[in-house]
Protein backbone atom coordinates (compact mmCIF):
# COMPACT_ATOMS: atom_id res chain seq x y z
CA UNK A 1 0.00 0.00 0.00
CA UNK A 2 2.93 2.33 0.67
CA UNK A 3 4.05 1.87 -2.93
CA UNK A 4 0.53 2.53 -4.17
CA UNK A 5 0.44 5.84 -2.30
CA UNK A 6 3.16 7.18 -4.60
CA UNK A 7 0.86 7.00 -7.66
CA UNK A 8 -0.50 10.44 -8.57
CA UNK A 9 -3.98 11.62 -9.63
CA UNK A 10 -5.87 8.54 -8.44
CA UNK A 11 -7.63 7.82 -5.16
CA UNK A 12 -6.37 5.21 -2.75
CA UNK A 13 -9.71 3.39 -2.98
CA UNK A 14 -9.32 3.09 -6.74
CA UNK A 15 -5.72 1.98 -6.42
CA UNK A 16 -6.69 -0.65 -3.91
CA UNK A 17 -9.43 -1.89 -6.24
CA UNK A 18 -6.97 -2.15 -9.13
CA UNK A 19 -4.50 -3.98 -6.93
CA UNK A 20 -7.16 -6.51 -5.89
CA UNK A 21 -8.25 -6.87 -9.51
CA UNK A 22 -4.69 -7.80 -10.46
CA UNK A 23 -4.58 -10.36 -7.64
CA UNK A 24 -7.90 -11.80 -8.79
CA UNK A 25 -6.56 -12.27 -12.30
CA UNK A 26 -3.27 -13.74 -11.09
CA UNK A 27 -4.95 -16.22 -8.74
CA UNK A 28 -8.03 -16.82 -10.94
CA UNK A 29 -10.39 -16.37 -8.03
CA UNK A 30 -13.12 -14.01 -6.92
CA UNK A 31 -12.34 -11.53 -4.16
CA UNK A 32 -15.13 -10.24 -1.92
CA UNK A 33 -14.81 -6.50 -1.23
CA UNK A 34 -17.80 -6.09 1.06
CA UNK A 35 -21.20 -7.41 2.08
CA UNK A 36 -23.48 -8.13 -0.87
CA UNK A 37 -26.95 -6.68 -0.38
CA UNK A 38 -29.16 -9.62 -1.33
CA UNK A 39 -32.07 -10.94 0.72
CA UNK A 40 -32.37 -14.47 2.05
CA UNK A 41 -35.35 -16.30 0.57
CA UNK A 42 -37.58 -18.56 2.67
CA UNK A 43 -40.65 -18.50 0.43
CA UNK A 44 -41.16 -17.99 -3.30
CA UNK A 45 -38.67 -16.18 -5.52
CA UNK A 46 -38.80 -15.54 -9.26
CA UNK A 47 -35.99 -15.15 -11.80
CA UNK A 48 -36.74 -13.53 -15.17
CA UNK A 49 -35.00 -13.23 -18.52
CA UNK A 50 -36.28 -11.84 -21.83
CA UNK A 51 -35.45 -12.61 -25.46
CA UNK A 52 -35.93 -9.79 -27.97
CA UNK A 53 -35.57 -9.29 -31.72
CA UNK A 54 -34.52 -5.67 -32.40
CA UNK A 55 -34.97 -6.13 -36.17
CA UNK A 56 -38.62 -7.11 -35.77
CA UNK A 57 -39.08 -4.85 -32.74
CA UNK A 58 -40.50 -7.78 -30.80
CA UNK A 59 -39.99 -9.25 -27.35
CA UNK A 60 -40.68 -12.88 -28.10
CA UNK A 61 -39.94 -14.78 -24.90
CA UNK A 62 -40.57 -13.96 -21.25
CA UNK A 63 -38.90 -16.71 -19.21
CA UNK A 64 -39.43 -17.26 -15.49
CA UNK A 65 -37.80 -19.59 -13.01
CA UNK A 66 -40.16 -20.21 -10.09
CA UNK A 67 -38.16 -21.07 -6.97
CA UNK A 68 -39.89 -22.62 -3.94
CA UNK A 69 -37.25 -23.79 -1.51
CA UNK A 70 -35.24 -26.48 -3.29
CA UNK A 71 -37.84 -26.81 -6.06
CA UNK A 72 -37.23 -24.92 -9.30
CA UNK A 73 -39.69 -24.83 -12.22
CA UNK A 74 -39.14 -23.03 -15.51
CA UNK A 75 -41.99 -21.36 -17.41
CA UNK A 76 -41.73 -19.93 -20.94
CA UNK A 77 -44.17 -17.36 -22.34
CA UNK A 78 -43.32 -17.50 -26.02
CA UNK A 79 -44.53 -15.50 -29.00
CA UNK A 80 -44.05 -17.90 -31.91
CA UNK A 81 -44.75 -14.94 -34.16
CA UNK A 82 -44.26 -11.22 -33.40
CA UNK A 83 -48.04 -10.82 -33.64
CA UNK A 84 -48.30 -12.96 -30.49
CA UNK A 85 -46.18 -10.59 -28.41
CA UNK A 86 -49.17 -9.10 -26.57
CA UNK A 87 -50.56 -12.53 -25.70
CA UNK A 88 -47.17 -13.68 -24.39
CA UNK A 89 -46.88 -10.52 -22.28
CA UNK A 90 -50.38 -10.83 -20.80
CA UNK A 91 -49.89 -14.53 -20.04
CA UNK A 92 -46.65 -13.64 -18.29
CA UNK A 93 -48.47 -10.99 -16.23
CA UNK A 94 -51.17 -13.47 -15.24
CA UNK A 95 -48.51 -15.91 -14.10
CA UNK A 96 -46.95 -13.28 -11.83
CA UNK A 97 -50.19 -12.34 -10.02
CA UNK A 98 -50.20 -15.16 -7.43
CA UNK A 99 -46.62 -14.24 -6.48
CA UNK A 100 -47.05 -10.49 -6.30
CA UNK A 101 -45.04 -10.15 -3.08
CA UNK A 102 -42.11 -12.26 -4.31
CA UNK A 103 -38.74 -10.84 -5.27
CA UNK A 104 -38.09 -10.72 -9.00
CA UNK A 105 -34.42 -11.39 -9.80
CA UNK A 106 -32.71 -10.51 -13.08
CA UNK A 107 -29.18 -9.85 -14.34
CA UNK A 108 -28.58 -6.38 -15.80
CA UNK A 109 -30.88 -3.47 -16.63
CA UNK A 110 -32.63 -4.88 -19.70
CA UNK A 111 -35.59 -6.57 -18.01
CA UNK A 112 -36.56 -3.37 -16.21
CA UNK A 113 -36.54 -1.47 -19.52
CA UNK A 114 -38.67 -4.09 -21.29
CA UNK A 115 -41.20 -4.22 -18.45
CA UNK A 116 -41.57 -0.45 -18.61
CA UNK A 117 -41.96 -0.52 -22.39
CA UNK A 118 -44.41 -3.44 -22.42
CA UNK A 119 -46.46 -1.81 -19.69
CA UNK A 120 -46.80 1.33 -21.77
CA UNK A 121 -47.59 -0.69 -24.89
CA UNK A 122 -50.05 -3.25 -23.56
CA UNK A 123 -50.81 -2.18 -20.02
CA UNK A 124 -49.99 -3.69 -16.66
CA UNK A 125 -52.18 -4.03 -13.51
CA UNK A 126 -51.32 -1.71 -10.64
CA UNK A 127 -50.24 -4.53 -8.33
CA UNK A 128 -47.85 -5.97 -10.93
CA UNK A 129 -46.57 -2.49 -11.74
CA UNK A 130 -45.83 -2.03 -8.04
CA UNK A 131 -44.02 -5.37 -8.07
CA UNK A 132 -41.85 -4.15 -10.94
CA UNK A 133 -41.12 -0.91 -9.09
CA UNK A 134 -40.38 -2.37 -5.66
CA UNK A 135 -39.47 -6.07 -5.92
CA UNK A 136 -36.99 -6.28 -8.80
CA UNK A 137 -33.44 -7.19 -7.81
CA UNK A 138 -30.61 -6.72 -10.28
CA UNK A 139 -28.04 -9.33 -9.24
CA UNK A 140 -25.33 -7.66 -11.33
CA UNK A 141 -25.80 -4.27 -9.68
CA UNK A 142 -25.87 -5.75 -6.17
CA UNK A 143 -22.71 -7.75 -6.78
CA UNK A 144 -20.62 -5.64 -9.18
CA UNK A 145 -19.01 -3.31 -6.65
CA UNK A 146 -18.64 -5.99 -3.97
CA UNK A 147 -16.88 -8.81 -5.80
CA UNK A 148 -13.86 -8.70 -8.09
CA UNK A 149 -13.74 -11.46 -10.69
CA UNK A 150 -10.73 -12.40 -12.84
CA UNK A 151 -12.35 -11.01 -15.99
CA UNK A 152 -12.80 -7.67 -17.74
CA UNK A 153 -16.56 -7.84 -18.25
CA UNK A 154 -19.09 -9.22 -15.80
CA UNK A 155 -21.54 -10.63 -18.32
CA UNK A 156 -23.80 -13.41 -17.10
CA UNK A 157 -22.03 -15.86 -19.42
CA UNK A 158 -18.59 -15.00 -18.07
CA UNK A 159 -19.53 -14.88 -14.39
CA UNK A 160 -21.71 -18.01 -14.36
CA UNK A 161 -19.15 -20.01 -16.36
CA UNK A 162 -16.51 -18.95 -13.83
CA UNK A 163 -18.76 -20.48 -11.17
CA UNK A 164 -19.00 -23.74 -13.10
CA UNK A 165 -22.27 -23.26 -14.97
CA UNK A 166 -22.56 -24.40 -18.58
CA UNK A 167 -25.16 -23.64 -21.25
CA UNK A 168 -26.56 -26.61 -23.14
CA UNK A 169 -25.97 -25.12 -26.57
CA UNK A 170 -22.27 -24.57 -27.35
CA UNK A 171 -23.11 -21.35 -29.23
CA UNK A 172 -25.63 -19.93 -26.77
CA UNK A 173 -25.80 -16.14 -26.89
CA UNK A 174 -28.28 -13.30 -27.18
CA UNK A 175 -27.29 -12.76 -30.79
CA UNK A 176 -27.81 -16.40 -31.68
CA UNK A 177 -31.19 -16.33 -29.95
CA UNK A 178 -32.23 -13.68 -32.48
CA UNK A 179 -30.78 -15.71 -35.35
CA UNK A 180 -32.59 -18.83 -34.13
CA UNK A 181 -35.84 -16.86 -33.97
CA UNK A 182 -35.30 -15.79 -37.56
CA UNK A 183 -34.73 -19.43 -38.57
CA UNK A 184 -37.99 -20.35 -36.88
CA UNK A 185 -39.96 -17.52 -38.48
CA UNK A 186 -38.50 -17.92 -41.97
CA UNK A 187 -37.85 -21.65 -42.18
CA UNK A 188 -40.10 -23.12 -39.49
CA UNK A 189 -37.06 -24.70 -37.85
CA UNK A 190 -38.45 -26.32 -34.68
CA UNK A 191 -34.99 -27.08 -33.32
CA UNK A 192 -34.12 -23.38 -33.52
CA UNK A 193 -37.25 -22.58 -31.49
CA UNK A 194 -36.29 -25.20 -28.89
CA UNK A 195 -32.76 -23.79 -28.75
CA UNK A 196 -34.23 -20.39 -27.84
CA UNK A 197 -36.27 -21.84 -24.98
CA UNK A 198 -33.34 -23.92 -23.70
CA UNK A 199 -31.05 -20.90 -23.85
CA UNK A 200 -33.53 -18.74 -21.92
CA UNK A 201 -34.00 -21.44 -19.28
CA UNK A 202 -30.26 -21.74 -18.88
CA UNK A 203 -30.02 -17.96 -18.46
CA UNK A 204 -32.49 -17.83 -15.55
CA UNK A 205 -30.89 -20.85 -13.91
CA UNK A 206 -27.47 -19.23 -14.31
CA UNK A 207 -28.81 -16.03 -12.74
CA UNK A 208 -30.10 -17.97 -9.75
CA UNK A 209 -26.79 -19.77 -9.39
CA UNK A 210 -24.93 -16.44 -9.39
CA UNK A 211 -27.39 -15.06 -6.83
CA UNK A 212 -26.81 -18.07 -4.57
CA UNK A 213 -23.04 -17.74 -4.95
CA UNK A 214 -23.31 -14.09 -4.00
CA UNK A 215 -25.38 -14.94 -0.92
CA UNK A 216 -22.74 -17.46 0.16
CA UNK A 217 -19.99 -14.89 -0.40
CA UNK A 218 -21.92 -12.26 1.52
CA UNK A 219 -22.32 -14.52 4.52
CA UNK A 220 -18.89 -16.13 4.24
CA UNK A 221 -15.86 -15.52 6.46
Amino acid sequence: VDDLSKVQDITMDRLYFLQQQAISHADNKGIRMGEIDLPEEDGVALVVDIESDPLRDADYLFGVLLVKGDEQTYHAFLAKDPSEEERAWLDFIEFLKPYISANLYHYGWYEEEVFRRMGEKYGVPDDVKKMFEENMIDVLVRMREKVIFPMSFYSLKDVAKFMGFSWRHPEASGLNSVLWYDKWIVDGDKQALQDIVDYNEDDVRATWLVRNWAITESNGP
